[in-house]
């Protein structure tokens, strides 16, 4: 996922194998991609003889996907949400109340 968020558009599976860091067949490269399209993280276009492919959703809007997937397991969402501020850095903390003011406004 990362070679494809970091494209930013759409690439064929020997673009994907050329940019990964580790030596893969495209037959691997194949396999995963299409099983990230079944699990409908990526969509797939015809170009020429072969496919193209680009990530649905951005890096950041997937976190915030799996984030919300993840406080939907819990079966007290408010004491979930108080741990996970707890554990933030002030820093964190200060950047998600001034998001939240924003929000109001």
């Amino acid at each position: 996922m990362d070679t494809l968020w970091d494209a930013e558009g759409w690439l064929t599976t020997a673009e994907i194998r050329e940019r990964l860091h580790q030596k893969v067949s495209l037959t691997t490269v194949g396999t995963v991609l299409g099983r990230l399209l079944r699990k409908g993280r990526v969509e797939r276009r015809k170009s020429g003889r072969s496919y193209e492919y680009k990530a649905v959703r951005n890096r950041e809007e997937h976190l915030a996907t799996q984030m919300e997937e993840l406080l939907d397991l819990s079966r007290d969402r408010e004491l979930a949400l108080m741990r996970f501020v707890d554990r933030l850095p002030s820093d964190d903390r200060s950047r998600l109340l001034r998001l939240l003011r924003r929000r109001r406004q």
